[in-house]
């Protein structure tokens, strides 16, 4: 028996064989729901429009239960390990969480 995965991919745009793990959400729409800002290398781009979602690149992969916050552009073969990431991503490199953990009394 197979499972579908449940993934939102609001207003993005996939590459050829991009890759989203389950449960990966490209979010379109910013908690305040004014314009969505890219952040590039090449600096901040303003895109006029309230809803714009992921743009994924070629071969690109997103790990299971990772958001895609608005304007996110993951180039070649870039990747996600389960985490919110925002922002730029350069081709052929992987975004991983930190491993800081905390614990507390019970």
């Amino acid at each position: 028996m197979e499972t579908p995965h449940f993934n939102y991919v609001g207003d993005s745009i996939l590459g050829n064989r991009a890759h989203l793990g389950a449960g990966v959400i490209c979010a379109n729409l910013r908690l305040a729901r004014d314009e969505v800002v890219m952040r590039l290398p090449e600096g901040k781009v303003r895109t006029g429009l309230r809803k714009v979602g992921a743009f994924v690149g070629d071969g690109a992969e997103a790990g299971c239960n990772s958001v895609l916050q608005p304007g996110t552009v993951l180039g070649r073969r870039a990747a996600v390990v389960s985490m919110p990431f925002s922002g730029y991503l350069k081709a052929d490199t992987i975004a991983l969480p930190e491993s800081k953990f905390r614990t507390l009394p019970r």
